[in-house]
């Protein structure tokens, strides 16, 4: 018992932190182990970019319940229109959206999604397999489904109101006007867009855009 015990202790190699993987006689368990690896290698991508992407609602949750803590509302004015105290907060919740959204990885092969963006504006050649969510395609459509539906699940939910769409400036792209663009709703009126500009290795830039706004002043 000892000297089996001894001998496939030997064969243990390529030891980490995380697995210790023996290494088999036979070339054909070699390659089985091989795709086994790659195959849980990809689910635990895919786990994390989730996880991450649940990590983008709590933290932006967060920093919202201590604004709404920190500024004191102020009533609206006569016209119905909302406050300026109002209009900060929707446009602060929009700035810490999509700061949070470019810091995060994406189901996508791990691409983070201010990669993803700058590709949609740009060569547009990064393919994303089906995800857990059912989004796929080129950067740009699988942008639109991942944004539709994470907007929808965290400021739909919160009661908000949103315009979200990325574009170059006096450049089209892929020949339309907006790479692409999510919405529930016009908030022009009221509202004040959060804007980040992410410039392109082919030259230019794509900009980011979110406009958020309360029900009610949309």
């Amino acid at each position: 018992m000892r000297k089996d015990l001894n001998i496939a202790s030997s064969k243990c190699l390529n030891c980490n932190r995380r697995c210790c993987r023996p290494v088999r006689d036979n070339p054909h368990d070699a390659l089985a182990n091989s795709k086994q690896g790659i195959s849980t290698l990809r689910m635990l991508c895919s786990r994390r970019a989730q996880m991450e992407l649940f990590g983008v609602v709590i933290v932006v949750l967060l920093v919202t319940i201590g604004i709404f803590f920190a500024i004191k509302y102020q009533p609206g004015q006569s016209t119905g229109a909302p406050s300026s105290t109002v209009v900060f907060e929707d446009q602060q919740l929009a700035s810490n959206m999509i700061g949070a959204i470019m810091r995060t990885t994406s189901m996508c092969e791990a691409q983070r999604f201010h990669a993803l963006f700058q590709d949609c504006g740009g060569l547009n050649g990064i393919y994303c397999p089906i995800d857990d969510y059912g989004c796929r395609g080129n950067s740009c459509e699988y942008l639109r489904c991942t944004m539709t539906r994470l907007l929808n699940d965290t400021l739909g939910v919160w009661g908000k109101v949103y315009d979200f769409s990325a574009y170059k400036v006096n450049d089209a792209c892929q020949g339309n006007k907006y790479c692409f663009n999510v919405t529930s709703g016009d908030c022009t009126r009221y509202g004040k867009p959060a804007i980040q500009p992410l410039p392109l290795g082919t030259g230019g830039t794509v900009f980011v855009k979110l406009l958020v706004c309360s029900k009610g002043f949309a």
